[in-house]
């Protein structure tokens, strides 16, 4: 069996905060995990978390969306998301 670079849901939250921050670079400010969850499948394997990511956008003024994520174990690599806006 094939060794897992994402073994548990710690890991899994440090893969996504360091993704957040090179795909938001200095708009990044927090992100907060609701659920993380390991998915076993016939096919595929998953790790998918859910949360809430905050953004900034013009001096003090915040954007918060609702996150879901999903990622390979093997690889740790983003196999799908979905960002739904919130208020």
């Amino acid at each position: 069996m094939a060794e897992q670079k994402l073994p548990d849901a710690l890991s899994v939250e440090l893969a996504l905060k360091n993704h957040f921050c090179s795909k938001y670079s200095a708009k990044f400010i927090d992100v907060e995990f609701r659920k993380i969850w390991y998915q076993g499948g016939s096919e595929r394997d998953l790790w998918e978390a859910e949360g809430e990511i905050t953004i900034k956008r013009f001096l003090w003024f915040k954007k918060r969306r609702s996150i879901r994520y999903q990622l390979d174990p093997l690889s740790g690599d983003v196999v799908g998301y979905q960002d739904i806006k919130s208020n």
